[in-house]
């Protein structure tokens, strides 16, 4: 038998942490009923519940879909602005750059260096990959104009292309095929992760 969410006590700290994690209205529900999302935050609850200043994270949206990893970020951000000290692992580069002061690099675990966020981007991932469709009669000329503009496209299926560039190019390159009349119906950014 699964555990229940419960407020076991009557402590209004804790009644106000299940609700400022929107677990409130989960109380009495088994935990296997709980979404991954729910979970994450049930976890973060009991983590809270003696008020410390510090929190170990090991990949803090780990399995979460979109949204959940969305809301859980916002929770986490909210808890860095009450001054808490948030230390975490992580595989994405967005929650290193959203939660993160210092970044410590780590080889086996020995510590090589600390660097900003910023420091860390550049060295680790100074680049993103941009997928952008276009009509399959104008991938030619969006190939010529990207070429032009010193761009290195490459084809996935017949209207996809796909270039690896620096994070501040992207909107360079919708321009690029706008003013040559490319329409662009649908773009994605996938951000690297070249450290584990």
């Amino acid at each position: 038998m699964s555990p229940i969410l419960t407020l076991a006590s009557r402590s209004p700290r804790r009644r106000e942490l299940l609700e400022q994690l929107g677990l409130g209205p989960h109380l009495g529900k088994s935990i296997s009923e709980l979404s991954g999302g729910m979970r994450q935050r049930l976890a973060l609850a009991v983590a809270l519940i003696g008020d410390p200043p510090l929190l170990l994270l090991d990949e803090p949206t780990a399995n979460l879909d979109v949204r959940a990893r969305r809301e859980h970020m916002a929770l986490l951000e909210g808890l860095r602005r009450q001054g808490r000290t948030l230390v975490f692992a992580t595989h994405r580069l967005e929650e290193l750059e959203a939660l993160a002061d210092r970044v410590a690099v780590l080889d086996h675990g020995r510590l090589i260096e600390v660097l900003t966020p910023a420091e860390f981007r550049q060295r680790f991932a100074p680049e993103l990959e941009m997928m952008i469709r276009v009509p399959v009669e104008q991938v030619p000329e969006a190939f010529r104009l990207l070429e032009r503009s010193g761009f290195s496209p490459r084809l996935n299926g017949r209207d996809t292309l796909v270039l690896c560039l620096p994070p501040d190019l992207k909107v360079k390159v919708l321009d690029v095929l706008r003013q040559g009349g490319v329409a662009v119906s649908d773009f994605g950014i996938e951000e690297p992760q070249p450290w584990s």
